[in-house]
């Protein structure tokens, strides 16, 4: 499931209601949030991966041979 920046939007009644729900009713559903950091130390998510920004990837290049068009 993805989950875009929902949950800080919602009051505490209706976070712990997902949270029940994940928990119980779909404990082997894998969640991926993107969010704000402060969010992923909600007891949910139990794994947090960082993504960085990396520097440019070179991009190759298709050079047309004699029998191309």
């Amino acid at each position: 499931m993805l989950i875009d920046d929902t949950l800080g939007s919602l009051d505490d009644e209706a976070l712990d209601r997902v949270i029940d729900v994940f928990t119980h009713e779909l404990e082997h559903t894998s969640i991926i949030h993107i969010g704000r950091a402060a969010q992923s130390r909600d007891p949910l998510f139990t794994r947090v991966l960082h993504l960085v920004k990396g520097p440019p990837a070179a991009v190759a290049l298709k050079v047309p041979t004699g029998g191309e068009a």
